[in-house]
């Protein structure tokens, strides 16, 4: 599945993930529809060879797994290499340290690569943002719609692109269905 993860190995009976587990809490309560974030019973039967195969040997062990795969010569197979998480243990540390390790697939579309970005029949959707920074949520739909859905950025200061596309103001949401620039769709709602 191409989704990005945050986990948490536990065991029922360990202290620290008792009190991990209200901010665990928020955590996923503040990423939910951002990133996924899951949590493993490693004293449950079932999951000790997972456990294992990952590495935990103290509890509470936390680990993102990227939206990627990378294939193992030695086993012969595709599978996610997660990487321990070693940031904050605070709600808000948390959640602003996975955020910022979230892989941004977003496209950044200028004038003069517009061209690439509309080339295939792939639907695409593209934000012009005065914001230099991709937001979390357009980094996630880009992940969220990999091999699906192209996802674009554009600054609001390309006024060549922003005249190319019609746009007026920022930001404002396109959507292109393939590689017709005038079959595009304006998104109109709440961003």
């Amino acid at each position: 599945e191409d989704s990005f993860w945050l986990v948490e190995f536990f065991a029922p009976w360990c202290g620290h993930c008792k009190q991990l587990a209200p901010t665990y809490e928020k955590v996923a309560k503040n990423l939910n529809g951002l990133v996924k974030v899951g949590a493993v019973d490693c004293d449950a039967e079932d999951n000790k060879a997972l456990c294992g195969k990952q590495g935990v040997r103290g509890y509470p062990t936390l680990k993102v797994f990227p939206v990627d795969k990378t294939f193992n010569p030695y086993t012969k197979k595709t599978v996610k290499l997660a990487s321990d998480y070693n940031g904050p243990r605070n709600a808000k540390g948390m959640v602003e340290n996975v955020l910022a390790s979230m892989p941004d697939m977003v496209h950044a579309v200028h004038a003069d690569n517009a061209t690439d970005f509309l080339a295939d029949d792939y639907p695409k959707a593209l934000l012009f943002s005065e914001k230099e920074a991709t937001s979390p949520l357009f980094k996630s739909l880009a992940i969220q719609f990999k091999g699906r859905m192209r996802m674009g950025k554009a600054s609001s200061s390309d006024k060549h692109l922003m005249e190319q596309f019609g746009v007026q103001s920022s930001p404002k949401l396109l959507i292109v269905p393939g590689t017709d620039v005038s079959k595009h769709v304006k998104h109109d709602g709440k961003l």
